[in-house]
C-alpha cells in the first residue's frame, strides 16, 4: 500500500511511517478510514490515546478498538449514517491495546479528497472523567426530581389509600355484623363490590411504587431491550401532579420496535422533559393547553416527541438549555442540570436529543434513539396453574400469611417467618417444589439462605424464588442481577407470581 491520495489540502499517505504534520497537530486523536472502512491515517494524538503505533493500525479495521460493550444496533447507526453522507456522533466504549478501556466521544464526518475518493474522518475523544462526573451530576439530579415530585407522587398514593382504607373498614365492619346477626348487614354484592375497589386502589398504589422504583434505582446498568411507551407511560403517571393543573395528556404512539438502553436512564429522560413540558406551561388553564407524548419509526430509528403549548423558548437560548446550570426556571425550580444530562444520557444510547421551539408557541423535544435488532419484549401469557410443594420464607408475618392464604388454594402451602426454621427443614431432608424467600431478612438474609441451602443439595437451591422490598445494598443488587429470572419486587405483582411459580413447576 505505496499510494498518497490528496485530502484536504494536505497529502494521507498509506505508506507505513508517513505523517500528515497539519492533523498531528490536532489535540484531539484522528483516525482516517477509506470507504471500506480500511485506516490508512491515525495522528500522534491516537497513538499516544489507544497504544497503537500508526504502523500497527494502518490497513486494519477500526474494529481494533472494539471493546465488544456496545450494541450491534450503535454501529447500524453509525454507518448508516456516513454511508448516507452526513455526521455521526454518539459514545462508544473503545479498547487500547494494553485491553483498558475508555468511553469514547466519537464523530464521523464523511469527507471527499481531491481524488473525488471518500473517506471517513473520525475523532475519539477520552471523556471517562466526563462521564464519572455525569454520574455525579446524575445522582445530584435524581435527588433534585425526586424531591420535586415528593408531593406529587405522595398526592397519586393518598387518593387510592384513601378508598382502600375505607372500603375495607366498610367490608370488615359488615362481616362483623353479618357474624353477629345484628340488624340489616349489607349485602355480599356490596362488600364483594367494596373489596374489589379496594384491590383496584392496591394496584394503584402498586404500579406508583413500581414507577418510583424505576426511577430511583441506583446501580442498574445493564442495558435491555425495552419498549418507549410503557416508560412514557411510567413518567406521565410521575408527573400526573405537575400535569394535572396546566394541561391536557395526549398520547399518540405508533407502533415501534424495541430499543437497547439501560431503563432507568432513558426513563430519567423521559420523565425530565414530561416535567420539563408541564412547568412550560402556566397553572391555571388546564382544558386550554396540552402536553402530547407521541412515538413513531422513522427508518431504523424510534422518535419519541414531548410536545408542549407553553411560553417557548427565545432563539438565543435554545443551544444554552442543554449547559450544565443553565436554566430558564424560576430560583429554587431546578438545577439547570436536567437537559445537559439527558442529552449526553441519549447520546450515550447512541440517539440524539433535538429542540424546535418558539416564544408563545410552546415546545417540541425530539429523541431520536436506533431502534434495535431482536424481538420485542414480549407480554406474559396467562399461566396453567400447576399443584405444587411450597416453603414461603419471610420475616413479615403479615406478609407470610396474606401469601398462605393467596396460594394455598392452588398449591400445598408451608410458611415460616424464620430462614433457620427454613434452613432446619431442608437439613431435615424436607425437599420442596419451589422455596419463595424474602431477600433481605434480619435473622438470615435470602441471599444467605441460598447458599446454605445450595451446599445442601444443588437442585434445591435452583428451586428458589426470591421477593424484594428493595435490593438497597451493594451485594443485594449484584444478587438481583445475576439471578433476575427468580426475582420478583414487592408489592407484588400476582399475575407475575403466578407466571413464575407455573414456570418452576412447568
Amino acid at each position: 500500500m505505496d499510494d498518497a491520495n490528496a485530502f484536504g489540502g494536505c497529502t494521507i499517505s498509506t505508506c507505513e511511517g508517513a505523517r500528515c504534520r497539519t492533523l498531528d497537530a490536532v489535540a484531539d486523536p484522528v483516525l482516517v478510514a477509506d470507504r471500506r472502512g480500511v485506516i490508512c491515517y491515525v495522528n500522534r494524538a491516537f497513538e499516544a490515546q489507544n497504544g497503537y503505533t500508526a504502523a500497527e493500525v494502518v490497513g486494519q479495521s477500526p474494529r481494533v478498538l472494539r471493546s465488544g460493550r456496545n450494541g450491534p444496533e450503535v454501529y447500524a447507526s453509525l454507518w448508516g449514517t456516513i454511508l448516507a453522507g452526513t455526521v455521526w456522533r454518539g459514545v462508544l466504549i473503545n479498547r487500547r491495546k494494553d485491553g483498558t478501556e475508555y468511553d469514547a466521544e466519537l464523530t464521523v464526518a464523511p469527507m471527499r479528497a481531491e481524488s473525488g475518493d471518500t473517506y471517513f474522518v473520525a475523532t475519539h475523544r477520552d471523556i471517562t472523567e466526563r462521564r464519572q462526573l455525569l454520574g455525579k451530576m446524575l445522582e445530584l439530579e435524581r435527588i433534585a426530581e425526586l424531591g420535586t415530585l415528593a408531593a406529587s407522587v405522595g398526592h397519586e398514593i393518598n387518593n387510592p389509600l384513601a378508598f382502600v382504607c375505607a372500603n375495607l373498614e366498610f367490608s370488615l365492619r359488615a362481616l362483623a355484623s353479618a357474624s353477629a346477626g345484628a340488624g340489616e348487614a349489607p349485602s355480599l354484592a356490596e362488600v364483594t363490590a367494596a373489596l374489589r375497589d379496594a384491590q383496584v386502589g392496591a394496584e394503584r398504589v402498586r404500579r406508583i411504587v413500581g414507577e418510583l422504583r424505576t426511577f430511583a434505582r441506583v446501580g442498574d446498568e445493564r442495558a435491555t431491550l425495552l419498549r418507549v411507551e410503557p416508560l412514557l407511560d411510567s413518567a406521565l403517571a410521575m408527573a400526573g401532579g405537575e400535569l394535572r393543573r396546566r394541561a391536557r395528556v395526549r398520547r399518540d404512539y405508533s407502533e415501534t420496535p424495541a430499543v437497547r438502553a439501560v431503563e432507568s436512564r432513558l426513563a430519567r429522560v423521559f420523565l425530565n422533559l414530561v416535567v420539563n413540558a408541564a412547568q412550560a406551561i402556566p397553572d391555571g388553564d388546564p382544558d386550554g393547553n396540552e402536553v402530547r407524548v407521541s412515538t413513531r419509526q422513522d427508518g431504523d430509528a424510534v422518535v419519541v416527541e414531548v410536545t408542549d403549548t407553553g411560553v417557548g423558548i427565545a432563539r438565543e437560548n435554545l443551544e444554552r438549555i442543554f449547559l450544565p446550570f443553565y436554566t430558564t426556571k424560576p430560583k429554587g425550580q431546578g438545577t439547570g442540570l436536567g437537559l445537559s444530562i439527558s442529552r449526553d444520557l441519549v447520546a450515550a444510547h447512541g440517539g440524539e436529543l433535538q429542540v424546535e421551539s418558539a416564544p408563545g408557541r410552546g415546545s417540541t423535544f425530539r429523541v431520536r434513539l436506533p431502534g434495535a435488532a431482536g424481538p420485542s419484549p414480549a407480554s406474559e401469557l396467562p399461566a396453567r396453574v400447576t399443584r405444587g410443594r411450597l416453603l414461603l420464607v419471610d420475616d413479615e408475618p403479615m406478609v407470610v400469611s396474606a401469601l398462605r392464604r393467596l396460594l394455598s388454594a392452588d398449591h400445598e402451602v408451608t410458611a415460616t417467618t424464620s430462614a433457620l426454621e427454613a434452613l432446619r427443614r431442608v437439613e431435615r431432608g424436607e425437599r420442596y417444589d419451589v422455596i419463595l424467600c424474602d431477600l433481605l431478612m434480619t435473622e438470615m438474609t435470602g441471599m444467605a439462605l441460598h447458599g446454605r441451602v445450595t451446599a445442601l443439595d444443588a437442585a434445591q437451591g435452583a428451586r428458589m424464588v426470591f421477593i424484594t422490598g428493595g435490593a438497597v445494598t451493594t451485594e443485594a443488587r449484584a444478587f438481583v442481577e445475576r439471578n433476575a429470572a427468580r426475582c420478583l419486587s414487592k408489592p407484588l405483582d400476582l399475575t407475575q407470581l403466578r407466571a413464575l411459580l407455573a414456570r418452576m413447576l412447568g
